[in-house]
């Protein structure tokens, strides 16, 4: 709605270098950070976006900055779903090794050495 309608207020979203011409920014009102999570008992540990890009399959949320952010850095192994529920499912059942999220979205406490 923001880029089709005027007097439109997006809040919040991330201010990244394909969006910096869409929109009129103010801010930053807040800040997060972007996580690959893997499911508890998988076995995957990954120590660098490298490894995440040459050995897992990742799930996306759809236009996220998390999934730009990964486009950007080259990732073509990105399977993305408009809902970050999907992500979820999909990691929980094995079909996909990571899923990116930001700690707002799932809080940071979950993200442990041994799962994260």
């Amino acid at each position: 709605m923001a880029r089709l309608y005027p007097k439109v207020v997006l809040f919040s979203a991330e201010r990244t270098p394909e969006r910096e011409s869409l929109f009129q920014w103010v801010g930053p009102v807040g800040r997060n950070s972007a996580i690959l999570y893997a499911r508890k008992g998988s076995g995957v540990r990954i120590s660098s976006l490298d490894e995440a890009q040459e050995r897992c399959r990742n799930r996306t949320t759809t236009s996220w900055f998390t999934e730009q952010h990964l486009e950007r850095e080259g990732f073509s192994n990105l399977l993305s779903s408009p809902d970050p529920r999907a992500n979820v499912r999909q990691l929980m059942n094995g079909e996909v090794q990571l899923s990116v999220f930001t700690d707002i979205t799932i809080r940071r406490s979950f993200a442990r050495p041994d799962t994260a």
